[in-house]
This record gives structure tokens, C-alpha cells and sequence, in this order.
């Protein structure tokens, strides 16, 4: 059974639709702010179908942050949440650590300024550093997926 992670879970709309999709394995929703997982708490004891879905405190900007096991994960999704982090190089190693070893990362995040109320300019990514990132801390960096006017997506596995 799947073993999925959403590293930034939120208010847990990407794991809902994770949950969809392994509807008989695990989705670890993590996220570090607790009230964030208190409204996915809410949402699993109002649909059975979530009942797949994990809230975990943690924060992926820390090694171990994250609580899982080491080599356990099939795939981790992180949606426009490297903009907001300031340990990225450790996150990305936490990432490594946790996915196992046929598993992937889908990365997606801001490439381009969308205002002041989503991002900051100064805080939107170049995908050439993320790939850099990634490649530093010992995972393959497939080319570029998709790219809309303001996001890029990227997969990682390991090497």
C-alpha cells in the first residue's frame, strides 16, 4: 500500500485528493502550524473517505522534523511552500531521507511575482537553483513537467 506525504499540507486540500488516489494506503499530511490540522481533523471525522489521511505536526525545516521513517515514503507533493522556507537545503535532505528509493518528489512552486498578498518578490524561486538544490543533496532532477505563467513543476527521485 502507498505511502504518500504532502509536506505544507495547509487545510489539507492536496492530501484529500491524494487520498483519493491511494485510497487503501497512507497520506501524511504535514504541516507546522497545529490549527491547520486541527480543520483536516475535522474534515476526516466528516468523510470516511479521508480516513487514509495522517495530520502530523512537524516541521520539515528540521532534520527528523517530520517524524516519518526514514526510507518510508512512495511519493512526497510540496505545492508553493519552498518560496515561505528559510532551510530549504534541509528540507530538501529530509525529503531525500524520507522518500524510499523507487519513490519521487513532485515539486511545484512560484517562478514569478503574483502580488503582495501571494508572494513576495524577493522570495519567488529560480528553478535552475531549486534543480541545483536538489542535485547538491543527492537526487535526480527530471527536465521541467509543466510551467504555467506563475508555477513550475519538477520531479526528483533518487539517483
Amino acid at each position: 500500500h502507498s505511502q504518500v506525504a504532502d509536506f505544507g499540507a495547509g487545510v489539507g486540500e492536496d492530501a484529500k485528493l491524494l487520498a483519493e488516489l491511494v485510497p487503501e494506503g497512507k497520506v501524511y499530511a504535514i504541516d507546522v502550524h497545529k490549527d491547520l490540522l486541527e480543520h483536516i481533523e475535522t474534515d476526516i471525522k466528516k468523510d470516511k473517505n479521508l480516513s487514509n489521511i495522517i495530520p502530523v505536526w512537524g516541521d520539515f525545516e528540521e532534520l527528523e522534523g517530520t517524524r516519518l521513517r526514514d526510507d518510508s515514503i512512495d511519493a512526497i507533493l510540496a505545492v508553493n511552500i519552498f518560496f515561505l522556507l528559510k532551510h530549504k537545503k534541509t528540507t530538501a535532505v529530509e525529503m531525500k531521507k524520507k522518500k524510499n528509493k523507487g519513490g519521487r518528489i513532485l515539486f511545484i512552486d512560484w517562478y514569478k511575482h503574483l502580488g503582495e498578498s501571494t508572494t513576495h518578490k524577493n522570495s519567488v524561486l529560480r528553478e535552475k537553483d531549486i534543480e541545483d538544490l536538489f542535485t547538491e543533496v543527492g537526487l535526480s532532477v527530471h527536465p521541467r513537467i509543466y510551467q504555467d505563467d506563475y508555477h513550475f513543476v519538477l520531479i526528483m527521485e533518487k539517483k
